[in-house]
């Protein structure tokens, strides 16, 4: 059976959200990887003043879908959107509530990676990040110009 990229790269994505997603407190119950990276940079950037605009190309993901994923935040109390200059949008903070949570959060963090090459050498995952930044340069250099003739 002939394997494709995208659905590798898809199902790897799958098994990730479908199994890690961290439990850290009583009131912070579950996050998943998206949500760790973001609660990772804030904790990382703590003297910085950091806003959604940071979140979208720091993950390379759309202001809807980043929006969505700080909504959420906002919801279960992980994160506050603060108001500070005009035209500068809402500086994005942690609560108090994941703050508590940052030694066990960076640690389960470096578990998972750890986890996830398990088994793969150090040669084997440069060339992974090397396809990968391949890929990802294509993706780039083509752009929007993806065209159901293209297919």
């Amino acid at each position: 059976m002939e394997r494709f990229a995208l659905k590798s790269i898809k199902d790897l994505e799958n098994e990730i959200l479908k199994t890690r997603t961290l439990p850290l407190s009583e009131h912070i119950k579950l996050l998943n990887v998206t949500q760790v990276h973001i609660i990772k940079y804030l904790l990382d950037n703590k003297d910085e003043e950091v806003y959604q605009k940071d979140f979208e190309n720091l993950l390379n993901i759309r202001k809807s879908t980043i929006s969505g994923i700080l909504s959420t935040m906002e919801k279960n109390n992980i994160i506050t959107r603060a108001s500070i200059k005009a035209g500068k949008g809402k500086r994005i903070e942690l609560t108090d509530e994941a703050l508590k949570c940052e030694a066990e959060l960076k640690g389960k963090l470096e578990v998972f990676e750890r986890e996830l090459v398990e088994g793969i050498t150090e040669k084997d995952m440069e060339i992974f990040y090397r396809v990968i930044d391949k890929m990802v340069e294509n993706v780039k250099k083509k752009g929007n110009d993806y065209h159901a003739k293209d297919v």
